[in-house]
């Protein structure tokens, strides 16, 4: 049984250095690079954005790993931006950027210290989405009409110390159970057509708070300058 025990042991170091030898950091100064080395990622790797601005369309297709994703890491908000990003792939960690455009239709990825001033649309499951900025410069053809920063249509998805301005966040019928904390909506709408939502600690300045799902949860919720209407107090 001892034998055992270290052979386990050994084995499971073994694996985790070996995990830990092949990640690698890769630094990149153009938009080229940029998408090469989002075409080449394995689990583990960082490509540390070294430029002020990358422009196009990039697209992040590859998987990382539960306990090594794949890493963007920019300077910081001011001093890092990309035009335009797609997550299709599972597992990465996207910080200290700015984006103009984010879609993410992948699964169990991070967004942290980020700044998006576009629209965003998340479609995967379990994303986390914390500490990070959402506005929108795009113009309605209505000057009545609010335009929606943030669509949500995956399920499990977590919004932690969130500001959204200039615009709503709309949580459509189809996604599920997710939850929304510590964060605050201005000039926009929080829209809440989804079910089983977990919600605390949402100002709302400038808008309405508008549910109409089944099934979720509201606790400390606070609306200034706007409408409440809430007609999901029924079970799912």
């Amino acid at each position: 049984m001892a034998f055992k025990s270290i052979y386990f042991v050994s084995f499971f170091l073994f694996s985790f250095i070996l995990v830990d030898v092949n990640a690698s950091v890769k630094e990149v100064t153009t938009s080229e690079q940029f998408q090469e080395a989002l075409n080449e990622a394995s689990p583990g790797d960082e490509i540390l954005l070294k430029s002020e601005e990358f422009v196009g369309n990039f697209t992040a297709k590859l998987n990382g790993h539960p306990g090594t994703p794949i890493q963007i890491s920019g300077g910081n908000v001011n001093s890092t931006s990309i035009t335009s990003l797609q997550v299709a792939g599972d597992y990465w960690k996207i910080e200290k950027l700015g984006i103009y455009s984010l879609v993410i239709s992948g699964s169990n990825n991070q967004l942290s210290s980020a700044s998006v001033s576009d629209i965003v649309f998340i479609t995967g499951n379990s994303n986390k989405i914390k500490s990070s900025s959402f506005t929108t410069s795009t113009k309605t053809d209505n000057e009545n009409d609010i335009p929606v920063v943030m669509t949500v249509t995956g399920n499990g998805n977590s919004f932690k110390s969130i500001s959204v301005a200039g615009g709503s966040m709309v949580l459509k019928e189809e996604s599920c159970c997710g939850e929304i904390s510590s964060s605050s909506f201005s000039d926009g709408d929080l829209i809440v057509k989804g079910k089983n939502y977990v919600m605390d600690a949402i100002s709302i300045a400038g808008g309405a708070f508008i549910a109409t799902g089944c099934g979720n949860k509201y606790t400390h919720v606070g609306v200034n300058d706007g409408p409440t209407q809430i007609t999901n107090a029924k079970e799912c």
